[in-house]
């Protein structure tokens, strides 16, 4: 709610002439005077109409405040930070499956790009998994099966992507903890589950993200243009 609350505006009333003047809670917050127009000076931190109006505001905010456990606001810079690698390792990944496509069936790169950018991981993997059925685009077995390692992989841990890109994070108040909502299977649909986070879990799970893309960048590296 900080943000809402501090971008949100009141009005100071001059008492000499009579103007109203709007201003943000956050920068009524940072002054202790505000001069109007006319040269008269109100105390902010005094003005009894001033608080009525922050106080106003703050009971509408909260009232429509999520709770904590759903609040993504209560999540700390580190922690969302942490989700954002996640989600950026995997784009990265992605898009040097789109690379590896494009050298290996030798396409130019405006082509190959029309052709890469925009289907999602299943499509760039079964794409590739085409590639490596013989050695038609791709001489090489020990790229081949290196590829068809890698697709599997990405494969098997693709969800943790959506899991973090379409998450629900909030904040366990009664474990003092933040968490991320389990809503997939059946049994969660009904009664949601909760998985703990912590900058080392994310951190975990970003590295895995980036060791795939390690790979996958170190493949498209051995394919000849």
């Amino acid at each position: 709610m900080s943000g809402l609350l501090n971008s949100s505006e009141v009005p100071i009333l001059c008492l000499s002439c009579g103007r109203n003047t709007t201003k943000s809670i956050g920068w009524i917050k940072r002054h202790s005077d505000f001069v109007c127009a006319c040269g008269s000076v109100t105390k902010l931190d005094e003005s009894h109409d001033i608080k009525s109006e922050i106080a106003k505001v703050e009971g509408l905010l909260s009232a429509h405040d999520p709770p904590s456990k759903f609040d993504i606001d209560r999540l700390p810079a580190d922690i969302l930070s942490g989700i954002g690698l996640i989600i950026g390792w995997w784009g990265y990944l992605q898009f040097q499956l789109g690379v590896i496509i494009r050298k290996a069936m030798k396409l130019h790169n405006d082509t190959g790009r029309v052709l890469t950018y925009g289907p999602d991981l299943k499509v760039l993997c079964n794409i590739i998994g085409t590639l490596t059925h013989s050695d038609h685009w791709i001489k090489d077995k020990g790229i081949r099966d290196d590829l068809k390692k890698l697709i599997k992989d990405v494969r098997d841990n693709s969800e943790k992507r959506n899991d973090y890109a379409h998450g629900m994070f909030g904040y366990d108040e009664k474990k003092n903890v933040f968490i991320r909502h389990l809503l997939k299977t059946p049994a969660h649909r009904a009664t949601p589950g909760t998985e703990e986070m912590t900058v080392d879990t994310l951190g975990e799970a970003s590295d895995q993200a980036r060791d795939l893309w390690i790979r996958a960048h170190g493949i498209r590296g051995r394919l000849r243009t």
